[in-house]
């Protein structure tokens, strides 16, 4: 089985049986942090780092601002989702939006140290101030200019093998 790590299973330094692939943004994140260290013993021998293909990344994009996690998904975390869904390979990932768009994107996934989420959830917008509801959120309210927050708008159960634990 192939697995897709974000900079946090690479971190833990557990080992995952198969193939393993990463992002040049996840490289970057660990050199950024002091911590490429811990790429010198796997890279090019067990990790392999590859760039997503552009048309899997708009797909990426298009589910993520359905499920209003756009705004919260990092260009490394795209990248992450869409090698997986590239490769159909397990992501192994703590980050619960990128678990959301995984389930709807039929991408299984892997907590590392967090138990993996047990519903998809469609965020949607609201201002703070007059309860304006919006699809695409603006930096603050264009009526009454208060702050504009992430609310759950609608949940559903994941099954129980789409992040492939029972």
């Amino acid at each position: 089985m192939d697995f897709v790590l974000d900079t946090s299973a690479l971190l833990t330094g557990k080992p995952f049986p198969g193939k393993l692939w990463t992002t040049a943004g996840v490289v970057s994140e660990l050199q950024g942090l002091g911590e490429e260290r811990l790429l010198d013993p796997i890279l090019d021998i067990v990790l392999f780092v590859a760039q997503p293909q552009h048309t899997i990344l708009e797909e990426i994009d298009r589910v993520a601002r359905a499920s209003g996690d756009a705004r919260t998904l990092s260009d490394t975390d795209r990248e992450l989702l869409a090698l997986a869904k590239e490769k159909g390979a397990r992501l192994v990932t703590d980050d619960y939006a990128m678990q959301n768009v995984a389930v709807s994107l039929g991408i299984a996934y892997t907590g590392i140290d967090q138990k993996e989420i047990t519903e998809k959830v469609v965020w949607g917008f609201r201002c703070k101030g007059c309860g304006r509801s919006f699809e695409e959120p603006p930096a603050d309210c264009p009526v009454c200019g208060s702050p504009v927050i992430r609310k759950r708008k609608v949940r559903t159960r994941v099954a129980s093998d789409a992040s492939g634990r029972t």
